[in-house]
């Protein structure tokens, strides 16, 4: 199927609590922001966002995939799902003991850097600075460091969780329980030095005026509203060494700064309950990396963004080695050695950066492993559909849902089949580390779309 451009338009939502497809009336704009983490907290659980969430690209099967074509369904008619492989189970636990414990983690940056790298109401322009429910980033440093190494040990699966920053000596002191907490001693650091080349790309665009003063126009040319302007954001509050994925996007919309929440907007809430679907707890699988560090509006921003593209490779690239390679991947089996954590390439923007990485061509449903991202040790990797193709998507033949600039995108069941399949895929590494791609193993994700 060749690559197509996404029509502005909202055409589907998943709905998890009846789990099926439904294809609503069109709607012109993209859903607002679902909500995000509020003050100092943290956000918890596997709510979901990030990337460019009107990213265009490679958004057909192709490949091995094996996808069906769609369905005669019109109009807005239910679409069951199809029922989970037998036998395919939840990811595994990363130990077999969590205990309690504590760490003092030094952070390695100063607290001018640091000022930088998390963000601060005060420090924001509008609206990430507005007071009340306009926008949830905290407003100390202190608060901000307490707030995202929170989220990241939540969404690491810890519980009993106390953090306190001191931002004045850079250093953090935890207390929790769970799997692997010493290793945040290790990956918190090693986050914020990645960080830390993105910051110094921002800083370069900014001053070389590429970044400089840029808003996004396209939300608000024809009204009074004050549009976001582009703004400097890590993916922090993630999980940081409980993970089994990694996962390559383009962009972070506005929304998950206002929201001081990476992973609660519109893109990563649908692809989360892909992943809910499969039995697999989002926060596994959400480790995210963007190619560009920049926030910005949710859609029709991905050719301005592309233009900062030069100044974020060493960035996005050391960020990747770091998630792909949490300190105890070896302890959680001998079977892992030798090997990264896997890498899912959502969308055209991030299977362009990835084709550049591993030197060979990437296109949506396409699989391998390569040694490119780290020397000495495989990568398994999966090239899929950014998680917003399938809210363009309409069922067969169904003229009500055509647009008029657009034409018609009636590949709904299609695209929802084989982000299945390959969400799958993505959990293959975790059971079959030596060999994730062997017929037998992409069976067991192949019902998805053969059943």
């Amino acid at each position: 199927m060749p690559s197509r451009s996404l029509p502005p338009r909202l055409g589907l939502y998943l709905a998890a609590t009846t789990l099926i497809l439904v294809a609503p009336a069109c709607k012109k704009d993209r859903a607002a922001s679902e909500g995000g983490a509020t003050g100092a907290t943290a956000s918890t659980g596997s709510t979901g966002a990030t990337g460019s969430t009107g990213s265009t690209g490679s958004t057909g099967a192709t490949g091995s995939t094996g996808a069906t074509g769609s369905t005669g369904s019109t109009g807005a008619a239910s679409v069951e799902l199809p029922k989970r492989p037998e036998g395919f189970d939840a990811l595994p636990a990363t130990c077999s003991d969590p205990s309690a414990g504590s760490v003092t983690v030094d952070l390695g940056q100063s607290p001018e850097q640091l000022a930088k790298l998390f963000p601060v109401r005060g420090e924001l322009a509008f609206p990430y600075d507005a007071s009340g429910d306009q926008s949830r980033v905290p407003e100390t440093l202190d608060a901000s460091i307490q707030s995202f190494v929170t989220a990241s040990l939540q969404r690491d699966g810890f519980s009993e969780i106390s953090v306190s920053s001191t931002a004045a000596s850079a250093k953090v002191e935890i207390s929790a329980t769970g799997c692997h907490l010493q290793d945040y001693a290790i990956q918190l650091p090693r986050f914020l030095a990645a960080g830390a080349l993105g910051l110094a790309g921002w800083e370069r665009c900014v001053n070389e005026g590429v970044c400089k003063d840029r808003v996004v126009q396209h939300q608000c040319a024809t009204s009074d509203k004050q549009c976001p302007p582009w703004a400097f954001y890590l993916p922090l509050g993630l999980p940081l060494v409980n993970h089994w994925s990694v996962m390559l996007l383009n962009y972070p919309p506005s929304d998950a700064l206002c929201g001081a929440d990476y992973l609660n907007n519109f893109t990563m809430n649908r692809w989360g309950e892909v992943y809910a679907w499969e039995s697999v707890d989002a926060a596994t699988a959400e480790a995210l990396v963007d190619v560009h560090p920049i926030a910005a509006g949710g859609s029709g921003e991905s050719k301005a963004i592309a233009e900062t593209s030069d100044y974020f490779t060493d960035y996005y690239r050391e960020l990747l080695r770091v998630l792909a390679t949490p300190p105890n991947l070896t302890q959680r089996g001998p079977q892992f050695a030798g090997t990264t954590l896997p890498v899912l390439s959502s969308g055209g923007d991030a299977q362009k950066a990835w084709s550049a990485l591993i030197g060979a061509p990437v296109k949506t449903g396409d699989k391998g492993t390569t040694s490119a991202l780290v020397a000495g040790s495989t990568t398994a990797w999966v090239a899929s559909n950014h998680p917003d193709v399938t809210s363009y998507q309409c069922c067969a033949k169904d003229q009500k849902c055509v647009s008029a600039s657009y034409g018609d995108s009636w590949d709904l069941v299609a695209d929802e089949r084989l982000d299945f399949q390959l969400a799958c895929y993505m959990q293959l590494p975790a059971w079959y580390p030596a060999d994730p791609f062997a017929a037998p193993q992409l069976q067991i994700c192949d019902s998805w779309v053969d059943g």
